[in-house]
């Protein structure tokens, strides 16, 4: 799905999802064996929630900025992978040492992973809360799917958590609005 929107006046200009069909011409998706047609009637702008990915870390850092600002000012390693007991988070590359800022610039997955540990679950919990990205929105009499955010206990889930991760789940729609606000 890919949503082309006006952030200062809310507006959705343009918003895509496939598969797709040709209203003319409805397929027989009942009798479809290639699954071309799989979840043809779903709008994935509006009806389905992901896995976020790195645009969480906007969210992590924001939980940072507001509830431990003193985080942003420290320094965390990344050596293009993060040990957490016996798993390892990690990233594209090594992207040494860095504060908070640095670390949203070269979206690295180490750092927000310790950033994330220190935050703790619940802070990330009731910053996606706070922050409404699970949040359903209605716009037009059209009800976005509901996200999802768990306080993960265990410090690998907190870590995979922070970097949009582990069971995380975010509507585009109501991802959209909150990245305006951002914006604005």
């Amino acid at each position: 799905t890919i949503a082309v929107y006006n952030y200062k006046t809310g507006q959705i200009l343009c918003a895509v999802t496939t598969p797709t069909f040709d209203p003319d011409h409805v397929p027989d998706i009942e009798g479809d064996t290639t699954g071309a047609y799989e979840g043809a009637y779903l709008n994935r702008f509006t009806q389905v929630s992901y896995t976020p990915g790195s645009i969480f870390k906007i969210v992590t850092a924001g939980a940072v900025l507001e509830s431990e600002p003193t985080l942003a000012e420290e320094y965390f390693v990344c050596t293009g992978a993060h040990q957490i007991g016996p798993d390892v988070i990690t990233c594209e590359r090594a992207h040494g040492t860095q504060n908070l800022k640095d670390a949203f610039l070269n979206s690295c997955n180490c750092a927000f992973a310790q950033i994330a540990i220190e935050l703790g679950g619940e802070t990330l919990k009731q910053y996606a809360e706070q922050f409404g990205v699970t949040d359903r929105i209605t716009f037009d009499g059209i009800t976005t799917a509901e996200g999802n955010f768990e306080a993960a206990n265990a410090a690998l889930n907190v870590a995979w958590s922070g970097v949009g991760q582990y069971n995380d789940q975010i509507n585009p729609c109501a991802y959209l609005t909150f990245i305006s606000a951002v914006a604005n």
